[in-house]
């Protein structure tokens, strides 16, 4: 039912992030990750690089940039993104975000 479709389409990650000056006022960071769709053989892996901004002691400002490969394992060729088909397909992503502390 409805459970199903929702659960096919979930996808679950998990990165590993290293601070290069965690406690400068702007931080670098590396991070690496992986994670898989919920429902089929499709599975990323992925790499990255950001800054982290230290703006006051509850707030925190970040960008990052990442790049990696989707795969489907039961059946490679069959991955279609953007009407491509091949065994690993490329991925990249910008992600900005903001964390509040209370």
């Amino acid at each position: 039912g409805d459970y199903a479709a929702a659960v096919k389409n979930l996808a679950v990650g998990a990165s590993l992030l290293a601070e290069l000056a965690p406690y400068a006022s702007l931080s670098p960071y590396v991070l690496g990750g992986l994670g898989a769709e919920l429902g089929t053989d499709a599975s990323y892996v992925e790499v990255g690089a950001g800054l982290r901004l230290h703006v006051g002691p509850s707030l925190e400002l970040s960008a990052e940039l990442r790049g990696g490969l989707l795969t489907d394992d039961a059946s490679p060729t069959t991955i279609s993104v953007n009407g491509e088909s091949s065994e690993s397909q490329r991925l990249s992503r910008a992600l900005l975000g903001a964390m509040i502390r209370f």
